[in-house]
């Protein structure tokens, strides 16, 4: 599991760098937003309104989400694919990597670190 320390970082910031780094795929292409950037207050407004989702539930695929441990999971947003989580301070970047290139996450959070 690839993971970045992001202390210091608002999660907001770093899921809008992502976001706005990654490319929408497939059926992505053709989502309301797409094709636009995220700011850090957009980004803030969608994760105040994440659901928290117990194990018996199926996660949604299109929205950020938290486990009743507040661990942040996004999957896929406004059509493009991030899947990244938010544990703490720890950013796990996996899937991130496999779909932009390897140490594509580690490059983002490197930019947003010096400013």
């Amino acid at each position: 599991m690839a993971t970045i320390d992001i202390t210091g970082l608002e999660p907001a910031a770093v899921v809008a760098a992502l976001y706005n780094h990654a490319r929408p795929v497939g059926l992505g292409v053709g989502v309301d937003g797409s094709d636009g950037q995220l700011n850090v207050a957009e980004v803030r407004r969608l994760l105040d309104e994440v659901p928290t989702i117990s194990v018996r539930q199926a996660p949604p695929s299109d929205l950020p989400y938290a486990d009743i441990f507040g661990n942040l999971f996004i999957n896929y947003l406004q059509g493009r694919p991030l899947y990244v989580s938010i544990t703490g301070s720890m950013l796990d970047t996996d899937r991130y990597d496999r779909d932009h290139g390897a140490g594509a996450a580690e490059r983002v959070v490197d930019n947003l670190k010096r400013g």
